[in-house]
């Protein structure tokens, strides 16, 4: 259900995980960064969180300013894809995925091919197409 893929960051993103047999709740440390420099996606079970720090110095003479990006990449299976929901306050973020029943392999079932019979009439006339 459940597998970290990849966490390739610059900055370090702290993520705990809760799961239950209702929802899969995830919930990331984020401090300092805005609501709107964050990114999350769901793609063929995999949830990706992108996220941008912007830390504006101020010096006397000069201001600079230092980002950080950091991804993190979950495999998350058996979850309603429709009902992912996520709110950030404080510098927490929470992911909560609604869960559903897990799917079963399904069983098809391999029939033996009947045989094409072929004719000598058949056969008679693809041996005068040849000549």
């Amino acid at each position: 259900m459940l597998e970290a893929v990849s966490s390739l960051s610059t900055s370090k993103m702290p993520v705990d995980i809760n799961i239950n047999e209702e929802a899969c709740t995830i919930t990331v440390d984020m401090p300092g960064v805005n609501s709107k420099d964050i990114d999350i996606e769901y793609v063929d079970g995999l949830l990706t969180i992108k996220g941008t720090r912007h830390n504006v110095r101020k010096g006397h003479e000069y201001s600079s300013e230092r980002r950080s990006s950091f991804t993190r990449s979950i495999r998350l299976e058996d979850v309603d894809e429709k009902n992912i929901q996520a709110t950030y306050d404080n510098g927490v973020l929470n992911i909560v995925a609604k869960r559903v029943e897990a799917r079963t392999a399904i069983k098809i079932p391999v029939t033996h091919a009947t045989p094409v019979e072929y004719s000598e009439k058949s056969e008679d006339k693809n041996d005068e197409k040849e000549t």
